[in-house]
């Protein structure tokens, strides 16, 4: 085993049943600082994937599968168990390298400031924790945030078009003995081309094992596991947020004070530099009164280009007529840039409609009765014959 303080592997039960689901990294804070993340990608023989692993991925702290323990993990298996529906168990990880092969690296990503043209070199360690030796593929891929703001990647098949296509690892293929680890050179060359600001990967790992569906059907579901990769190309730079799409819906409740307000919105990233932001989630009634004033979750490391959505729902509003929802978003620079500029906090806002359930029916009911009223006292002038005015004979024509 390494010296030292080794992360704890990803170890944890996984029970496969057909599904399908992008691989997906979430940040967590480790103990010493390492960044490991764990996903799920694409089938290889096929797209499906175990609904039921991203149950135990939940289990792992919603996709963040290690930290830092001296514990022992789980025992790995390459294959599910005979009769296990495609039950197996994994247990490595991947790290930043240091100079000291066997100890982990205090680092928690690949993280650099370069100029266009540079060419960089590291390292990157796999710890297979297994009882087993495992052969691991190693690649670099592209990252984004997903619909929600997630830090992800693409599936393994996809080519990388940014720092992705930048990296190159010494080995494509890796076996690593049982509870041991290996250290891989990393080299990154920058375009000459390469636009200013942040960009942003992942080196991964992946090993595959067979299981069987619930119909007897085999599967190769792919395990993920990898540490993410930011460059900070020289150049100018131009952090911008802009927030747009808001909407919000009320959904009264016979209770006029019982109503719920769904509010959502959506934050984009035009600039070319990551940024954070807080947010707060305001509701006023129409006449400006302040109903909820909260904290909305937090915008973590959106990158450049791309954007992320939000949905809250605040439930308690009375039925006021109109309600306005005001989202505040205040950027914040992301880890590692504090000492940078942001754009300034700001504000979009949305106003819908909010009457009580029970009215409904009766402005319903008001009006079919104003419509009845109208079409009576419309037949009523139509059956009256004019009185008092003798009908006039037309005159002839003039010979």
């Amino acid at each position: 085993m390494p010296t030292g303080s080794a992360p704890r592997a990803v170890g944890a039960k996984f029970t496969w049943t057909p599904g399908s689901r992008p691989v997906a990294f979430k940040e967590r804070s480790l103990r010493h600082g390492y960044e490991c993340h764990m996903g799920f990608g694409r089938s290889v023989r096929t797209r499906w994937l175990g609904i039921a692993g991203v149950l135990a991925l939940v289990a792992l702290g919603a996709f963040g599968p290690v930290g830092l323990s001296g514990a022992e993990p789980a025992a790995a298996q390459t294959a599910p168990p005979v009769g296990g529906a495609g039950e197996y168990v994994e247990s490595w990880a991947v790290t930043p390298g240091t100079d000291e092969p066997g100890r982990v690296s205090s680092r928690s990503s690949f993280s650099y400031r370069v100029a266009p043209g540079a060419t960089l070199t590291d390292s990157v360690t796999v710890w297979n924790y297994s009882p087993v030796a495992v052969q691991f593929r190693v690649f670099s891929a592209d990252a984004f945030n997903a619909t929600d703001g997630t830090f992800t990647v693409g599936p393994t098949d996809e080519p990388p078009k940014d720092v992705g296509g930048w990296v190159r690892v010494g080995s494509s293929v890796v076996t690593v003995p049982a509870r041991s680890s290996a250290t891989l050179p990393v080299e990154i060359v920058v375009p000459r081309d390469a636009s200013p600001g942040d960009h942003a990967g992942a080196i991964l790992v992946t090993t595959t094992a067979v299981g069987r569906s619930r119909g007897g059907t085999s599967v190769d579901i792919e395990r993920r596991s990898g540490t993410r990769v930011y460059l900070r190309v020289d150049g100018s730079v131009s952090p911008a947020l802009v927030a747009d799409d808001v909407r919000s819906t009320y959904r009264g409740e016979l209770d006029p004070f019982g109503g719920s307000l769904e509010v959502e919105w959506t934050v984009r990233n035009p600039g070319n530099v990551r940024l954070r932001a807080d947010q707060r989630l305001v509701v006023r009634d129409a006449i400006g009164r302040t109903i909820v004033n909260r904290r909305a979750p937090r915008v973590e490391n959106l990158l450049p280009g791309n954007s992320a959505t939000f949905r809250e729902t605040v439930r308690g509003v009375p039925a006021t007529v109109r309600v306005k929802a005001v989202v505040e978003i205040e950027p914040r620079s992301a880890p590692g840039a504090e000492d940078e500029a942001v754009p300034s906090a700001f504000s979009v806002a949305t106003t819908t409609w909010a009457l009580p359930q029970i009215l409904l029916p009766l402005v319903a009911l008001a009006y079919l009765v104003g419509r009845l009223v109208r079409r009576a006292r419309g037949r009523r002038r139509s059956d009256r014959s004019p009185s008092g005015t003798p009908e006039r004979t037309p005159e002839p024509a003039g010979v």
